[in-house]
């Protein structure tokens, strides 16, 4: 699973979170007061017994999540376990 900690002094800051859980786990919250931040954390337990067309599938909804950001004009940080494989 993920999970996102935020110290409770700047949970103030936490504007709005959602959890997505496909064949990938993702957490996404977005903070901050003048400068916006979308956090995201993501999982795929798959790694080597994924098919290309849900490694496809898993990095379009996470290029997706992160252009998302980008239009609403807030910076995003990315950071999790990607289990990928380079071929």
């Amino acid at each position: 699973g993920v999970a996102i900690a935020v110290k409770e002094e700047y949970m103030k800051y936490v504007i709005e979170g959602n959890k997505i859980q496909e064949i990938e786990e993702s957490i996404w919250i977005t903070m901050g007061t003048k400068t916006k931040y979308n956090v995201g954390v993501w999982y795929n337990p798959k790694g080597d017994g994924a098919t290309c067309k849900e490694m496809d599938d898993m990095y379009r909804r996470l290029e997706d999540e992160i252009s998302q950001g980008k239009s609403k004009d807030k910076k995003t940080i990315v950071m999790g376990d990607f289990n990928c494989r380079v071929e």
